[in-house]
């Protein structure tokens, strides 16, 4: 189970994309963090590890990432188009984009299946 008394509070700030900032009468707002989704996602996997303690890192040396990286670029822009083609998107970018999904999926199940065993470890020790 996560354990967010090892995580440091601004870890855990950005953790639920909380920002700070002092309104006009001197009170601390809470508002939402702009986050780049690369760094997010990188982010959110390890402060995941973290917090469970379990030794996983993202890949991010492999095509699969690659095909995540070129996918946000699609996203930008599509979301920002500057011109007509802008709005195309090709049989590749799709591919691309499957890719990266298919490969985060992954990335999660293992993340996940690493926690379950740890916790299943555990359990068995103190039985």
């Amino acid at each position: 189970m996560a354990n967010p008394a090892i995580l440091k509070p601004e870890e855990i700030a950005l953790a639920k994309e909380e920002d700070y900032e002092l309104s006009d009468s001197g009170e601390v707002e809470i508002r939402k963090a702009k986050l780049r989704f690369k760094p997010n996602l990188l982010f959110a996997f390890q402060i995941a590890a973290k917090s469970n303690q379990i030794n996983f890192k993202l890949n991010v040396n492999c095509h699969q990432w690659e095909a995540l990286i070129r996918s946000i670029k699609v996203r930008d822009r599509l979301t920002h188009p500057k011109k007509t083609e802008d709005m195309a998107v090709t049989e590749k970018e799709i591919e691309d984009a499957q890719i990266a999904y298919e490969w985060i999926f992954d990335q999660f199940g293992l993340s996940a299946a690493l926690s379950l065993s740890k916790i299943l470890k555990e359990k068995k020790k103190s039985s």
